[in-house]
């Protein structure tokens, strides 16, 4: 026996090493709280085993006193540890002053311990005595007897043993279940060393192999604490991630068992023959890895997953089983859909946009060159009024309902787009298309409501596609253009696109392109009508009129050609400003000349809104040194009744100036009563075309003879354009006319030979 327990204490001995130089390399927080536990542990054997070698009674009191300093020792170590272990340090810090206490006692035990072992007078030690067991005369070990002062130690070493298993089991009992276990454990392992010791000091047994117990329980909490609990614990963690990750996950081993399925893996297969079933057809496939997209049910539809197959190694690279992971695209997949939708719809009304309209049309188009089409640009007239009058949700309905009404009346074939605003596209095989049937049912689409009654006017620019490399964007170009033709045009809803349209379009771009070379090179020149007198059958002044020679191409572009394009384009100030100021240096001219003749120069809408019309005339005579009543000033009553109140202001400003103010094509708008009820004009300038416009000339002399009387009692004078008889010049000056101007005397001609013929003592 004696043998056999010291082979066994030495061995713990040498285990106790190993394992604290195990700790000391974990290198974590309680690394060194382990550490102490072992070297406390290890002194208190040592300290025992000696104690079997010696036959000498002091030597032998002396290290049984260092033993029991050692659990002295060793149960503080293990208090500290278990504060650390159970973070009960970080919470509820034992204070300085029971630290100091449990550090005297300790102090005062140990100090009796070795008072006890140089006590010269063994029977009457304090602590314990000692007595030798020997069989058969051979000595086997001490047999202690404890006297009253080993109370102190006992109630000490106690003391500490309550606390440790009060934290413990208080710390099991707070814990959240998940950690509880291994409190638990560490518990059962402090308790069962408890009992082990109580039990052999009440039995009195020859050898202490408590001490060999406290050695187990060390290297125990060892195993605990850097192995057992933590890979139980990760493994747990593991296991709860598997459990709550969004992706189904299967594991099997090498036999093609399955060994783990979680939660969403189930809702998948159901049972493990299903589950094993898939397994198979993948295991088939021979490969380590495999990435495949896989429709399965789960809970009862049909969804996308990605499947991801791999074998699994262990470290010497053998196969130990398969991992499958499902990933659930599905949702991923539909905002794919969704946002390729987006990209390649219209929100509103769900056709195509124009990006993915135009791709579609031409791809459709060159795949089928032999199928005859038309491409259709449809417009909502006046949409962005509507829109700004009703309000946005009125006209996204309306747009709805187009969209919807198309959609309804077309076939799969044709492809449909809303490209902007109020503005679709159609793309339809001639043969399905009937012009009046089309328009009748967008017709049907209009909507009302309790508030709003609005009839929108659809209008169709219609292109006949013949060049299949044709890009969509040219024929919706030339489908627009179509378009444009019908713009202002309320009897017409539909127009055919043709090249002249197209030669128009391209000779619109020429012009706009050559403006900026003509005026710097001076290809603009001014030219004018006389107005003659009525009374006197002089001249008295011209119409200052425009013309432009191309030298490019020498050619005289007619006004008719250019005018027009660049009111459109806006440029049109530019060159009246150049008219303006040709005007004013030729009266400065012929003021120095001493010729009383003044010039009548033309004001446009667009001049209003890139000058300043009163700064630009007041500068201009200023510069010049001309006499402001010599520029006459000719508006016309569409460019006032764009911005009434704004430009009658800016009029009676160049009237108080000393301007003279002449309102043209009196007449040829709705309201040219208003207009001269409200400004005071000059000149009232009548065109003979008056006339002309109708089949009742009675009735229009009568209207003309009370326009001229109506001025006359308004302080005006009357010019009258257009003058092309003797006949109209005797019944201009029956009704009052004052000045006349037309071909009849002469027709728009250049500064020269204006001044050649009238300034030469020919007028």
């Amino acid at each position: 026996m004696r043998t056999s327990f010291l082979a066994f204490a030495i061995t713990m001995s040498v285990t106790m090493l190993f394992h604290f130089v195990y700790a000391i390399r974990k290198k974590q927080q309680i690394s060194k709280y382990v550490a102490g536990i072992h070297i406390t542990a290890f002194f208190t054997l040592i300290s025992y085993i000696i104690t079997l070698f010696t036959l000498n009674e002091r030597i032998a009191r002396l290290f049984y006193g260092l033993y029991f300093i050692g659990i002295d020792c060793l149960l503080m170590a293990f208090a500290d540890f278990v504060l650390v272990f159970t973070e009960e340090q970080f919470k509820r810090q034992p204070t300085k002053s029971i630290r100091t206490a449990a550090g005297i006692i300790a102090f005062l035990d140990t100090c009796a311990f070795i008072a006890n072992a140089v006590s010269g007078n063994a029977s009457q030690s304090p602590s314990f005595t000692l007595s030798q067991y020997s069989v058969n005369g051979h000595f086997i070990s001490w047999l202690v007897s404890y006297r009253i002062g080993f109370i102190f130690h006992s109630v000490f070493d106690y003391s500490l043993a309550i606390l440790i298993a009060f934290i413990l089991g208080k710390k099991a009992i707070s814990a959240k279940p998940f950690y509880r276990n291994k409190f638990i454990a560490l518990g059962a392992l402090f308790l069962l060393v408890m009992f082990f010791n109580l039990s052999f000091m009440i039995f009195s047994v020859t050898f202490r192999f408590s001490i060999l117990m406290y050695s187990i329980s060390v290297i125990g909490v060892t195993h605990l604490t850097f192995l057992i609990i933590p890979k139980e614990i990760s493994a747990k963690i593991k296991l709860i991630i598997a459990e709550n990750i969004n992706n189904a996950v299967i594991c099997f081993d090498i036999s093609g068992k399955c060994i783990f399925m979680n939660r969403l893996a189930k809702e998948i297969f159901e049972t493990e023959e299903n589950c094993l079933k898939f397994y198979r057809e993948y295991n088939a496939l021979g490969k380590d890895f495999i990435k495949k997209r896989e429709k399965l049910t789960k809970g009862g539809s049909t969804r996308t997953f990605i499947v991801f197959a791999n074998r699994l190694r262990d470290s010497k690279d053998r196969k130990i089983g398969t991992y499958m992971k499902f990933e659930d695209i599905t949702e991923e997949e539909r905002q794919l859909e969704a946002e390729k939708y987006r990209a390649t719809h219209d929100e509103l009304t769900g056709l195509l946009n124009r990006r993915c309209f135009f791709k579609y049309a031409e791809d459709e188009i060159r795949q089928h060159p032999e199928i005859a089409r038309f491409f259709i640009c449809m417009n909502v007239r006046n949409f962005r009024l509507a829109n700004d009058i009703f309000g946005e949700k009125f006209c996204n309905e309306f747009l709805k309902k187009i969209a919807a009404t198309l959609t309804r009346i077309t076939s799969c074939d044709t492809l449909l787009g809303r490209i902007s605003g109020g503005k679709f596209a159609i793309l339809i095989k001639k043969a399905e298309f009937e012009q009046n049937s089309f328009l009748s049912e967008i017709e049907k689409s209009q909507i009302e409501t309790s508030t709003v009654k609005y009839r929108f006017d659809i209008n169709m620019g219609i292109y006949d596609v013949n060049d299949p490399h044709e890009s969509a964007a040219s024929m919706f170009d030339k489908a627009s253009l179509a378009l444009k033709r019908i713009k202002d045009d309320y009897e017409r809803s539909v127009e055919y696109y043709n090249e002249a349209l197209m030669e128009q379009l391209i000779r619109e771009k020429q012009i706009i392109s050559r403006f900026d070379t003509a005026i710097a090179e001076g290809q603009f020149s001014m030219f004018l009508q006389p107005q003659v007198s009525s009374s006197t059958l002089k001249i008295v002044g011209a119409e200052a009129l425009v013309r432009w020679y191309d030298t490019s191409e020498d050619v005289m572009i007619p006004p008719g050609e250019f005018v027009p394009v660049l009111e459109k384009t806006g440029f049109i100030y530019r060159l009246d400003k150049f008219i303006w100021e040709e005007a004013v240096k030729k009266l400065a001219d012929w003021g120095g000349r001493g010729i009383d003749f003044y010039i009548a120069v033309n004001i446009s809408a667009k001049d209003f809104y890139y000058l300043d019309i009163y700064k630009t005339f007041t500068e201009l005579v200023t510069k010049y040194g001309v006499n402001p009543r010599m520029l006459k000033l000719e508006i016309t009553e569409t460019v006032l009744m764009q911005d009434f109140n704004m430009h009658s202001k800016i009029l009676a400003r160049l009237q108080e100036f000393g301007f003279c103010i002449e309102m043209d094509d009196f007449g040829s708008g709705y309201s040219s009563l208003n207009v001269l009820k409200n400004i005071k004009m000059d000149v009232l300038k009548i065109d003979m075309a008056f006339l002309k416009q109708t089949e009742n000339v009675n009735k229009s002399t009568m209207i003309l003879d009370s326009i001229v009387k109506m001025a006359k009692r308004l302080g005006m004078t009357i010019i009258t354009e257009g003058v092309e008889n003797e006949y109209q010049v005797d019944f201009l000056k029956r009704i009052g006319c004052d000045i006349f101007q037309g071909y009849f005397y002469s027709k728009p001609v250049s500064v020269a030979a204006f001044e050649e013929m009238y300034t030469e003592g020919t007028n």
